[in-house]
């Protein structure tokens, strides 16, 4: 067994190695191999290990890797590309000299990290060597500045989905043993086989005439046209505070799409930033100063995941923010709408509502907190409740206004007969509501942290105003970093606010289904596919082509029992829906239901898409057209195609004319403003109901998508399984060759983490328990403090320099009294006693000058040996900011908080480990201003490769 990673160059990569001079396609072959090499040492450094049970406890241990690599230079098609698959071994060397399977875990954790570092050595080299500039980030990767898009279009034949596979692949960490459950024929299926005939010499002819064919240069036109546009020395470096503002940015930061992430996360953004300055150990210090600075938080650990778990300030202070204005909105008291009114809307419901759903509107409409929710689950009729709910309150004399994420769920508030708008439209508006205002958030789920900031703001500073939510917690979550659909049914859960329940399925009409999903809802999710499976909902016909092709087939049978608009199929990517689209259109035009000439428009990545009279259309973009305004998510039917565009209705009749401008244009964040409505994303169509469904089920799915996908049509909804489309991984992404059912077995059970991220951020206690432990811990190797010793060393040189000043003088004193003496003075007794007196103190004193000097000596080379000690320790407390201060700092503190030594002691243990330095975002709580309402959603998910 073995995994196998891939990294390939971007396509302008490629093409400057297929079209370059020999010399410069030497360099870029040579520069791939070199970061290859650079991308997999990080992940053997980072991700290699083994585990180990020691002492009843499994632990890991880091081990190296072996991996044997091959250069491929074509893709499937005949295309060039530069890529390598890298086989790495799937077992590691222990300390004992035993060998055991490879953990995987951390390999899938870091194999888009190293994808990234692979695609940011491979710009530095190219750079430093071919003097080549590099173009926009798009998920990781960069194209060589100076290639045309027309260029790269050409050479990229077929469609890769890898992109929108990883963007919606869920958790990050799935647990290995299932990823390691192999049949490789199921991955090479969905893959064309090669074809021998293409030949170097045949390759190079196909080429040459392709870009002669698009006007492309070759050869040294190429290099000049591409090489040569930098000098490296020159590029201004990557500063820090430009490189954290884009960690922290809400839109594209490391919190944009969740609220948590682990270090690998924040290599792979720093490498995708470094645009070609930095070498892999500058990303490595870089992150580790990023993960250590007062920006990023580190999180309680509470779901058994082995690396740390960090959030940014800046985004646990927006969801203290919301948290705050939910708990003001609960706080608030507003009255009741008087009962006549509420039994008459409940009465004036058509069909008829539920006893449940008049429960429902009563406590919506009862008195009590400004906020409340509906929390039931899809089918269960929220929207019709809620309309009974404002047909009350408008009758009391309250504006209604509806709210979503999305515009298909604006529009299905809308139909409902709720004025509805998205909080994005809301938001451009100004974000004011007239008092008493009523706003209905629905699809509570999708509506990311910074949106509901606005909409809770803007309900909370209304007199009078009130927030009815309504969603379901296990269906598809924010696009960008949400969890106010978890918090709010958990306060509903735990009495906080009212949350009526609803307790009858409403859409689903097959029995089984109901049970399917109730089981699901549960976590029972293997039983709930084993009903869908024994009932004959779930398909494999044995290749994803044959899987693809049965699901068209079966989806054109719909239309004639159900009519176009009222079935659809769904996918999590727009790379697959493309694919669903493309097989329906070819049966649609073969049974002339589409006709025509046909316009063409831009697909979500290389390509394009092509409309025709009969073509169901999903708007994008937003247009004004004939008094009319087209919002982002309008279905539309094609009735003509002209010269200036294309005609169509809308689902009321209307009849509407797209100019070819905005068929053919793009929004600002680079996605088309149109696209084919056979097949919709699982993320955009929260809220609809359709008479039939069918879900491509890929491992691109998890625990909220798939329960949404399930439960969007009366009738049993079809599952069609497949492994995913792409034959090249790009940038350190690990194959995966489960069976379809098993892989979409797997993926449904994943369960992203959407709460909010503060719930994990450690207390002020907490993180000075923390600290303090961390302190000791330090402290414990501390150097032994030599200052005490040196000084009494110091005293005692300075006593031996004193003694030593007094011996001479005394010593130089007799001497000169010696001298006084003649030589009569020898005649007389007296004179001879003297002298042998003074000859006795000269002898005496100069044993004293010898001692002193001795004593000097002595202190000097103690002094001499304790210095280097003392400097150490002053050196160690200087580099570690003086932790004995910083532990009296604490343990005052701790004091203050009235917490005794010996219970903290007993907390430590169990407590995250926090830097030395008191996190700041604690403090800004309180200062910390309300940021600008946010423009339209720009993030956009770290990928590696083309």
């Amino acid at each position: 067994m073995a995994f196998d990673v891939t990294f390939s160059a971007p396509k302008s990569v490629s093409l400057l190695w297929a079209f370059g001079s020999p010399e410069v396609a030497s360099v870029a072959s040579i520069v791939h191999v070199e970061a290859v090499a650079v991308a997999l040492d990080l992940l053997e450094r980072r991700a290699g290990a083994t585990r180990l049970q020691v002492e009843g406890e499994r632990q890991r241990i880091p081990t190296g890797v072996a991996a044997a690599t091959f250069v491929h230079r074509t893709s499937r098609d005949g295309d060039p590309q530069l890529h390598s698959h890298c086989v790495v071994a799937n077992f590691g060397r222990r300390p004992d000299g035993t060998y055991a399977a490879l953990d995987a875990t951390p390999l899938y954790e870091w194999g888009r990290a190293a994808g990234s570092v692979y695609q940011e050595e491979l710009r530095r080299r190219l750079t430093e060597r071919l003097g080549v500039e590099w173009g926009p980030d798009r998920h990781g990767c960069r194209e060589i500045a100076g290639f045309d898009p027309r260029w790269l279009r050409t050479f990229s034949k077929r469609t890769v989905a890898i992109d929108d596979y990883l963007a919606g692949a869920g958790p990050e960490n799935p647990d290995p043993k299932q990823r390691m459950w192999a049949d490789e024929a199921a991955s090479l299926a969905t893959r064309p086989r090669r074809d021998g005939s293409l030949t170097p010499e045949v390759l190079r002819e196909r080429w040459q005439a392709e870009a002669d064919g698009i006007g492309m240069p070759t050869g040294h036109a190429l290099e000049a046209e591409v090489c040569g546009r930098t000098i490296p020395m020159l590029r201004p470096g990557l500063e820090w505070d430009d490189l954290v503002d884009a960690l922290i940015e809400p839109e594209e930061g490391l919190c944009a799409r969740r609220a948590r992430f682990n270090e690998a996360h924040v290599v792979e953004h720093i490498a995708a930033l470094g645009a070609g300055r930095l070498p892999v150990d500058a990303i490595e210090d870089l992150a580790d100063a990023f993960l250590a600075s007062e920006h990023a938080v580190p999180l309680a650990d509470r779901t058994g995941r082995t690396s740390p778990q960090y959030s940014t300030a800046d985004h646990l202070l927006l969801e203290e923010r919301v948290l705050d204005l939910v708990a003001d909105l609960c706080a608030t008291p507003v009255d009741a709408i008087p009962p006549p009114l509420v039994k008459r809307a409940i009465a004036g419901e058509r069909p008829g509502l539920g006893d449940d759903q008049a429960d429902a509107v009563q406590a919506l409409c009862a008195a009590g907190p400004a906020i409340r929710t509906v929390i039931a689950p899809a089918g269960f009729g929220k929207t019709t409740t809620v309309h009974a709910a404002a047909t009350a309150a408008g009758a009391a004399g309250h504006p209604v206004l509806g709210l979503a994420a999305t515009n298909q769920a604006a529009c299905e508030l809308r139909q409902a007969g709720i004025d509805a708008t998205t909080i994005a439209r809301f938001a451009l508006d100004g974000a004011a509501l007239p008092p008493g205002t009523v706003v209905v958030l629905d699809e509570v789920s999708q509506v990311a942290t910074s949106d509901a900031e606005i909409v809770l703001d803007a309900v909370a500073a209304t007199p009078g105003a009130t927030l009815w939510c309504l969603g379901d917690p296990h269906q598809a979550q924010a696009v960008r970093a949400g969890g106010l659909g978890a918090e709010l049914a958990r306060l509903g859960a735990t009495g906080h606010i009212p949350a009526p329940e609803l307790t009858e399925n409403r859409r689903q009409l097959d029995p089984a289904e109901q049970r399917a999903l109730a089981r699901y809802r549960a976590g029972l999710v293997a039983t709930s596919q084993a009903i869908r499976q024994d009932h004959g909902w779930e398909h494999d016909l044995g290749s994803p082509h044959a899987t693809r092709e049965a699901l068209a087939d079966a989806l054109m049978a719909d239309i004639d029992r159900h009519g176009a608009a009222g079935l659809v199929a769904l996918a999590v990517s727009h790379a697959d829906c493309e694919d669903l689209a493309d097989r329906i259109r070819h049966r649609l035009r073969a049974t002339g239901h589409l006709h025509g000439p046909e316009l063409a428009g831009p697909a979500w990545n290389n390509g394009e898409r092509r409309y025709a009279a009969g073509d169901r259309l999903l708007v994008h973009g937003t247009l004004r057209t004939d008094g009319q305004r087209l919002h982002n998510g309008s279905i539309l039917t094609v009735t003509a195609i002209g010269a200036d565009g294309l005609q169509a209705v809308d689902r009321e009749g209307h009849r509407l004319a797209l100019p070819h401008e905005f068929v053919e244009g793009r929004r600002a964040d680079g996605s088309p403003n149109c696209s084919h409505a056979w097949a919709r994303t699982v993320d955009g169509i929260q809220g609809g109901t359709w008479e039939q469904v069918h879900l491509l089920g890929t491992a691109a799915l998890e625990r909220f998508t798939g329960y949404t996908g399930q439960s969007r049509s009366r009738h049993a909804t079809h599952t069609w399984n497949v492994t995913r489309l792409p034959d090249i991984d790009h940038g350190g992404v690990l194959a995966d060759q489960r069976t379809p059912t098993r892989e979409v077995l797997d993926a449904l059970r994943r369960q992203p983490d959407s709460g909010f991220a503060i719930h994990d951020a450690p207390s002020r206690l907490q993180l000075l328990l923390a600290e303090r432990a961390e302190l000791r811990a330090l402290l414990q190797h501390r150097p032994p403090d030599r200052r005490p010793a040196l000084h009494q060393a110091e005293l005692r040189l300075e006593s031996a320099k004193k003694e030593l000043y007094w011996a001479h003088y005394r010593l130089n004193h007799a001497r000169e009294r010696l001298d006084q003496l003649g030589r009569l003075s020898q005649f007389r007794s007296h004179g001879r006693r003297e002298k042998a007196s003074t000859l006795d103190q000269i002898d005496r004193f100069t044993g004293d000058v010898r001692k002193a000097e001795a004593k000097i000596d002595g202190c000097e080379r103690v002094i001499e040996e304790l210095r280097p000690e003392a400097d150490q320790r002053l050196k160690w407390d200087v580099e570690h900011r003086f932790p004995d201060s910083r532990l009296r700092t604490v343990e005052a503190e701790l004091a203050d908080l009235g917490l005794s030594p010996e219970l903290s002691q007993s907390r430590e243990a169990s407590l995250p480990r926090a830097a030395p330095d008191t996190p700041p975002w604690l403090d800004r709580l309180a200062e910390v201003a309300r940021p600008p309402l946010p423009g339209p959603d720009m993030g956009a998910g770290i990928d590696i490769g083309p």
